[in-house]
């Protein structure tokens, strides 16, 4: 078998594949809705948007509960600098 050596880049798919980050993402997003007073559990809403563009599921969030900052900047700051130490590598990855 050969090996095709001229690829010039490899993509992986990080979150829920070779990452485990769904613990982070609800800790993110719970720390988003206690800033912005929005009275949702963030796991149950989490899994509601069944696939639905996440992006856009907050921006309706922010219309409904008239909140001037945007939440999905607040969320990737917690997820990305408040969260870190949640994410995991799933097992047998490395």
């Amino acid at each position: 078998m050969s090996v095709n050596t001229s690829a010039k880049a490899v993509l992986f798919d990080l979150d829920d594949t070779l990452l485990d980050s769904l613990e982070a993402r609800v800790y993110a997003l719970e720390h988003v809705f206690t800033e912005a007073h929005i009275p949702l559990k963030a796991d149950e809403y989490l899994f509601s948007l069944n696939g639905s563009p996440f992006v856009e599921a907050l921006k309706e969030l922010k219309k409904t509960y008239g909140i001037g900052d945007d939440l999905y900047d607040r969320y990737c700051r917690a997820y990305w600098f408040d969260s870190r130490d949640i994410v995991h590598l799933y097992p047998g990855i490395k």
